[in-house]
């Protein structure tokens, strides 16, 4: 029986029944990630709707859904709705966790604005390693129960501060 690899390094490690470990890229990260978002948010995927949440043509969708299906991590068949396998939906929720947990850190701990923290989350969140992935959760956790003065980002000073507010 295979495992996930959680480590992601512009590649995603997993195996599939009987063979090599195969590598899934950051793009096709995505393309599973925006698969799971859309079936979450309708039951199901078009390919239309992949190639906006992903912002490319539809046939740049067609390609990677060959591939992805190849793999086993979608149910895909020309012309019909696009689901994930469980195997797809394990690795699709990884990813959005993963995002979560970088997207918060940003905002919270460093003071990020949401946008610029959504747009650095996206990017991150594909070279997250499990340690660094858990070490972001216990930080997040620490910081925000078990501290009793926060520290904050101040952009009048240029550094770390003491919350006043706390």
């Amino acid at each position: 029986m295979c495992t996930f690899a959680l480590f992601v390094s512009t590649r995603y490690d997993y195996c599939m029944p009987s063979a090599q470990p195969e590598v899934l890229s950051e793009s096709m990260q995505m393309y599973l990630k925006a698969i799971g978002e859309i079936q979450d948010a309708k039951g199901a995927a078009r390919v239309k709707d992949i190639a906006e949440a992903v912002g490319v043509n539809k046939a740049s969708v067609t390609s990677a859904l060959r591939n992805l299906s190849s793999r086993e991590l979608i149910n895909y068949a020309p012309y019909d709705l696009v689901t994930l396998t469980a195997e797809g939906h394990e690795i699709a929720a990884e990813l959005s966790r993963r995002y979560e947990i970088v997207k918060s850190f940003l905002m919270d701990v460093l003071g990020i604005d949401e946008r610029t923290a959504d747009d650095d989350a996206c990017a991150i969140e594909h070279h997250v390693s499990p340690d660094l992935h858990d070490r972001l959760v216990g930080f997040i956790d620490y910081y925000e129960h078990c501290t009793s003065s926060k520290f904050r980002w101040d952009p009048d000073l240029g550094n770390f501060c003491t919350d006043p507010d706390d």
